[in-house]
């Protein structure tokens, strides 16, 4: 990858923070970058990047001590299952074509009061798919991980912005209904699996 490559999409990369930071973070003094329970797809023509605070209570095995907090030590031993587990259970598909995670990172900005663990983490995901010769096409974002996972996690709801040209939509995510459709005909629009 180039310079130019490189710095662009550093560029969007902060672009996407910037805009999630504004429009998801309430103006508290210890406002952080995604609360669990929210975020932000931005669909783009061949790929999308998604940011969402996700708790501790929906990844399974990587809670060692089983405080209900991850430690920096757990993040580093069980990072690759986090991001293989979020890969798993967030679903986009964009004209019926299936995004792929290209490239994920994990980020810790909410600590637990007085100590190191993090009751949740940020995932910012880049996800590719096919373009398509249409200018609309329906999108389908789905969350799988309320199954199989303590019940705190599965009471929990999670608002997400959804972005493309053309306008926003917004869902809240639930157990009864973890996957939304958008512009993809008026009996489509909120779903379950």
């Amino acid at each position: 990858m180039n310079a130019n490559a490189a710095a662009w999409r550093w560029k969007q990369f902060g672009a996407v923070l910037l805009m999630a930071t504004g429009l998801l973070i309430a103006s508290r003094a210890d406002a952080h970058l995604m609360s669990a329970g929210l975020g932000v797809v931005n669909v783009r023509e061949r790929d999308a990047v998604v940011l969402i605070g996700v708790p501790v209570a929906a990844f399974e095995g990587v809670d060692d001590d089983g405080d209900g907090l991850l430690q920096p030590t757990e993040i580093k031993a069980h990072r690759t299952e986090i991001l293989d587990q979020l890969a798993r259970t967030f679903h986009l598909s964009v004209g019926g074509k299936v995004a792929a995670v290209r490239e994920a990172h994990l980020m810790v900005s909410v600590h637990a009061e007085g100590g190191s663990g993090a009751p949740q983490l940020e995932w910012w995901g880049l996800l590719d798919f096919e373009p398509s010769e249409k200018s609309k096409e329906c999108t389908e974002v789905g969350l799988q991980w309320f199954d199989g996972i303590s019940q705190q996690a599965q009471d929990m709801a999670y608002t997400l912005q959804i972005q493309r040209s053309g306008g926003a939509h917004t869902a809240v995510f639930s157990q009864a209904h973890p996957r939304h459709w958008f512009d993809c005909g008026d009996d489509l629009e909120v779903g379950s699996h």
